[in-house]
This record gives structure tokens, C-alpha cells and sequence, in this order.
């Protein structure tokens, strides 16, 4: 937490906003707001304690309670202008590299994607395939509290998504360790990445021996 990523940086500016605006809320509470695993709100939260951002106190009911303290208003309007000026630039990039994606994909004859990872990366995706003929037909995410993300159902693992013609990656949090899962169950050029996320392919070579371990219609369609 020395030196959060964007996306942390976003969920520790809502959650410096939350706690602000009301201090009783449990940890589900804010992982369902934020649309985040509860270990991230726990991880941050922990890191807001250590650095005086925030305080806990014990209430009845077995729960905490949690206050923004003086250095924790600063840190919010630190965090504010930050993501403010990331956002943009972060948008533009990410928006250019998605469009290039699904060009890319129907280039190959691929018209229906499935995404990896649910976040404001994928909602940029969301926004582009709207844009496109490009089919968007769910997302892939064990650890997102909902059955929907957007207008798309929500899977907990590629093999449960509709039969697709390739995965984008748009996990932020752990993007490299998401492709290398994924590219050790599918053709590594079926699964789509941005430069954005600072992943290192494979070569498109490496699996070109290996079968999808999917389900048989997603296995046709990714053949």
C-alpha cells in the first residue's frame, strides 16, 4: 500500500468519503458499494489506520465504527485532484486501447468477447463494444459481489461464461497473474490484453498445442 494503484487509489478515495459520511458501516457494506472483495476494503482500511487517516472505535453489536481524522481530510482532497487528473488521461488511453482490441478481434473473425475482470476498466470496454459490432457476453469475476456488472452476467470463472471467441483482460488489480491463469486454459491469442495493464504476452506459439478446458460449446466456439 506504499504506493497504490490507480484503481486502489479510487476505492481508497470513496472509502475516505464513506467513512466521512457515515462511520457505522460494515466492511460488506463498503465492498458492495464499491463493488470490490471485502479483503480490499479490509486492506485499505488497515492501511488508513496505520497512517492517521482514520480511526476505529469499538461499538456495541460486535462493530466498529471508523472516523476521518484532520490528516485524513487532507490525504481525501490529496486523493481527489489525483484521480481527477488520472481519470482523463486514464480514459483516453484505456478507450483507444479497447477500440483497437476489438478491431483487432474482428480482424480474426471474432465478434463475441468476454471479459475478465469487472472495474472502470471494464465499463470503458462496456462502452466501446456499444460502439462496435463487437458482442460483449459476460464478465468473468470470482470476487465481484453481483450477478450483473453493467448489462452483463457476471461469471466466477471463464468456463461458466457463454461460448465466447476470446477474453479481454480488464482485471486491474492483478492483471499478469489473471492472463498467465488464463492463457495456461486457452489458445494465449484468444485471450486479448492492453497496454495499459503492462501485461507480457506469451508467444502466440506457446499454446498452440494445448486444448481449451472449457465447456463444449465455449470449446467450439474458441477453436
Amino acid at each position: 500500500m506504499t504506493s497504490p494503484n490507480p484503481h486502489r487509489e479510487r476505492v481508497m478515495l470513496g472509502l475516505l468519503h464513506s467513512v466521512e459520511q457515515e462511520s457505522a458501516q460494515s466492511q460488506r457494506s463498503l465492498a458492495n458499494e464499491f463493488g470490490v472483495a471485502v479483503g480490499l476494503i479490509n486492506t485499505c482500511l488497515r492501511y488508513c489506520v496505520r497512517k492517521g487517516y482514520v480511526k476505529v472505535k469499538r461499538i456495541p453489536a460486535r462493530r466498529y465504527a471508523y472516523f476521518l481524522t484532520p490528516k485524513g481530510m487532507v490525504e481525501k482532497s490529496r486523493l481527489t485532484v489525483a484521480h481527477l487528473s488520472h481519470s482523463l488521461s486514464f480514459f483516453r488511453q484505456a478507450k483507444e486501447e479497447c477500440e483497437q482490441a476489438f478491431a483487432q478481434a474482428r480482424g480474426r473473425g471474432w465478434q463475441r468477447i468476454g471479459l475478465v475482470g469487472a472495474g472502470e476498466l471494464a465499463d470503458i470496454a462496456i462502452l466501446c463494444a456499444d460502439r462496435s459490432a463487437t458482442e460483449l457476453v459476460g464478465v468473468v469475476d470470482g470476487s465481484y459481489p453481483r450477478d450483473v456488472f453493467g448489462n452483463l452476467p457476471v461469471a466466477r470463472d471463464a468456463a461458466s461464461l457463454p461460448a465466447v471467441d476470446a477474453l479481454l483482460v480488464t482485471e486491474m488489480l492483478a492483471p499478469q497473474a489473471v492472463y498467465d491463469r488464463l492463457v495456461a486454459e486457452i489458445e494465449p491469442r484468444r485471450v486479448l490484453t492492453l497496454a495499459v495493464l503492462h501485461i507480457t504476452p506469451v508467444p502466440d506459439h506457446a499454446g498452440a498445442n494445448s486444448r481449451p478446458r472449457m465447456p463444449p460449446q465455449q470449446g467450439r466456439a474458441l477453436s
